[in-house]
């Protein structure tokens, strides 16, 4: 598949610019589409730098969530506004749209091997926003059983899934 890659400054201008958008769209009110602007930009900051240092997309998109979360509680009581407001909007950048639009044209194209893997990364990517979103630095429920039950679950899940990836040569 074709990737696009500008500029780190331009994708970081069109992520807030977008998020601006959708903030709107959301109807996000006030000062909070402002910061919710600068959230998504620190978020795809946080991702890009991440990535472009080698790190996996999973482990890129879990730092990222981690940021995302913990930002969007910081604002919650800065605003004394729900944290979902400001973390439906920065967690925009992350959210895996390619893989999925590129999986189900790779199916319709009857590519089903790069429909596959399109499909793990897109599987991957979700399972690493979900994770941060539970991070013990983001919430403040206590969630420390689910967090020892579920953690281990999900990342042995994950190491298999890499296991059987490289056992297909993908990378």
């Amino acid at each position: 598949m074709m990737e696009l890659t500008p500029s780190l400054t331009v994708q970081l201008i069109s992520c807030t610019a977008a998020c601006v958008g959708f903030a709107y769209w959301f109807n996000v009110k006030g000062i909070q589409v402002m910061y919710a602007g600068i959230g998504a930009f620190f978020t795809w900051l946080v991702y890009a730098l991440l990535y472009n240092a080698g790190y996996s997309n999973f482990m890129a998109t879990l730092v990222g969530s981690i940021f995302v979360a913990a930002y969007a509680q910081v604002m919650a009581r800065v605003h004394k506004a729900p944290a979902t407001i400001c973390q439906t909007v920065c967690v925009f950048p992350l959210v895996p749209g390619p893989n999925l639009y590129y999986m189900m044209y790779c199916i319709v194209m009857e590519e089903h091997d790069m429909a596959v893997s399109e499909a793990i990364t897109l599987v991957v990517t979700c399972l690493g926003i979900a994770l941060g979103f539970d991070s013990p630095f983001a919430n403040d429920h206590d969630a420390e059983i689910a967090d020892m039950i579920l953690t281990p679950l999900i990342m042995g899940y994950l190491q298999w899934v890499c296991g059987e990836m490289a056992d297909r040569g993908y990378d």
